[in-house]
């Protein structure tokens, strides 16, 4: 029996020693994967800090921030003078939009104003008209002829005066002067 009980015992100690062994080669394998993965990590960051630190490097990203800085300021310049440039425009719009009516105004009385000549003309006319069909010796028609003229160009001298004021008074707007 000594020589099946040494075999048994030699066969649980090389069984014994080959499972750890493997074991340890196990093990082994997992430090050195997970120091494998934090050399890695540590490589990454150790060439990532090597390239930010280049002077090169640290003045393009200089550079680059000193550009978006200049670029933001040229756009609230830009954003600044668009209010203004709103607020100026809102103002020529309300006063373009004034005038506008000014001008519908004028427009209407002159046609008011021309209307009223027009009337003015065709009375005129028939006064002649009866002046002429009236029993009056030639020298009477001639002299009421001529009165009448004379108010009617009265009249008329008048209403175009009132014109010319009214045409002035859009030259001397501001109307005028944005065209």
């Amino acid at each position: 029996m000594r020589k099946s009980e040494m075999f048994l015992a030699g066969t649980i100690i090389v069984c014994s020693f080959l499972g750890g062994v493997k074991y340890s080669l196990y093990k082994l394998n997992e430090e050195t994967s997970y120091w494998a993965k934090q050399y890695k990590e540590t490589d990454d960051k150790v060439s990532a800090y090597i390239k930010v630190s280049d002077p090169k490097t640290v003045r393009l990203y200089i550079k680059q921030l000193n550009d978006l800085l200049d670029n933001m300021t040229r756009l609230g310049k830009i954003i600044d003078n668009g209010e203004e440039v709103d607020l100026a425009l809102a103002r020529i719009e309300k006063e373009y939009i004034i005038l506008g009516q000014q001008v519908k105004m004028m427009i209407t009385e002159i046609n008011n104003n021309l209307f009223t000549l027009k009337e003015e003309q065709l009375r005129v006319d028939a006064d002649l008209n009866d002046l002429f069909d009236a029993d009056m010796d030639d020298t009477d028609k001639l002299t009421l002829v001529d009165n009448k003229i004379m108010n009617r160009i009265k009249v008329i001298q008048t209403d175009l005066d009132t014109i010319r004021s009214l045409i002035k008074d859009i030259q001397e707007t501001k109307f005028d002067k944005l065209w």
